[in-house]
């Protein structure tokens, strides 16, 4: 009987953890990239990717861009805590070079997520994270500079368990 009473009271506790709004935008902050490009005025801040700004149009000053002959350039910022990332959507430059996005990898730390392959008339790319936990997104590519305009990423915040295919999974 007092097993039972147990079980319960633990049950009652894990059901009080669950989330219940369900995925959400996760934040970040401090972005850093392996180098800068400035052209024509116009900077190519590592922030740029994460200002909210989906406009594709590297003109008109909301994207990043590394430096040309950086043959190994990435991107990372920081999650505002430890994570699981469920997913990361990224806003390629439109008005040229569109091609470039092709072979992005995206990391949650150092675990990877997958690659992002180049499809004509796609304004965004979505890969597929299964709720790796982590504090830092990075974005890499190899043999050419990498371009990003906006960089969206969804998860879970700490503490919370997640039920999903019948599986619990503790954060």
């Amino acid at each position: 009987m007092m097993l039972l009473k147990i079980l319960i009271l633990f049950q009652a506790l894990c059901l009080m953890l669950v989330d219940n709004s369900g995925e959400q935008q996760l934040t970040l902050h401090s972005a850093t990239q392996s180098t800068t490009l400035y052209y024509n005025g116009i900077g190519t801040s590592a922030s740029n990717a994460f200002d909210g700004v989906t406009n594709g149009d590297f003109n008109q000053g909301y994207c990043t861009h590394t430096a040309a002959g950086d043959l190994n350039p990435w991107w990372r910022a920081q999650l505002q805590q430890k994570s699981a990332v469920s997913r990361v959507v990224v806003y390629p430059r439109t008005e040229s070079r569109i091609y470039a996005i092709g072979g992005v990898m995206i990391y949650v730390d150092d675990q990877h997520c997958g690659t992002i392959s180049y499809e004509s008339g796609i304004s965004f790319y979505t890969v597929q994270c299964s709720n790796k936990v982590g504090s830092t997104i990075k974005l890499s590519k190899s043999g050419e500079f990498l371009m990003l305009c906006e960089v969206k990423v969804f998860g879970y915040l700490p503490g919370l368990q997640l039920f999903r295919l019948g599986q619990v999974k503790l954060l």
